[in-house]
């Protein structure tokens, strides 16, 4: 699969979620259950300032041009508070119009090896959804550590926070 396509797969999983104090990015890790949520999964540091002061959240699903302001009451937000800057924000379909279908996610007891080609999508300052690419430079175990830490040889701007990261297979994504 060549990059173009592989973006093309993930780009209606992306959402960019708006704050009174910026923006970053998320995309859809589960869809709705029988009581009718959508998990989103982004970086913490994007909406921890809403969640702490319950304030507004505005997600723009770019891929059918819709958005949707959502309330503290409105949403559900839980934050890892181990030091890793992950969240999942819990959300009703409503209007955004996002597919039925999550990420097909990659384990996260598997590491990558280095020099592994990763890409990642996100919206960076006032740009519309981007795509950058880069290279697996370190795992936890090189550098260390005894997680699934990943450094990334790679382009980081503000607002492509929350973005999915993703490899490439022959057939998928």
């Amino acid at each position: 699969m060549e990059w173009e396509e592989a973006v093309e797969t993930i780009r209606p999983h992306v959402v960019k979620i708006e704050t009174e104090r910026g923006h970053g990015t998320g995309f859809v890790c589960a869809i709705p259950s029988n009581a009718g949520y959508y998990g989103l999964a982004t970086a913490r540091h994007v909406v921890d300032h809403a969640n702490h002061w319950k304030a507004p959240i505005r997600l723009h699903h770019e891929q059918s041009g819709s958005s949707v302001l959502l309330q503290e009451s409105e949403r559900a937000i839980f934050m890892e508070r181990t030091g890793n800057d992950f969240a999942i924000l819990l959300i009703r379909e409503r209007s955004l119009n996002l597919l039925s279908n999550p990420i097909n996610l990659l384990p996260s007891v598997i590491p990558l090896r280095l020099g592994t080609s990763i890409g990642w999508l996100g919206y960076p300052l006032s740009f519309g959804l981007s795509f950058f690419s880069g290279r697996i430079s370190g795992v936890g175990s090189t550098l260390g550590r005894h997680d699934n830490t990943h450094l990334i040889d790679g382009v980081a701007i503000n607002g492509v926070s929350g973005g999915p990261v993703f490899v490439r297979d022959p057939d998928t994504v």
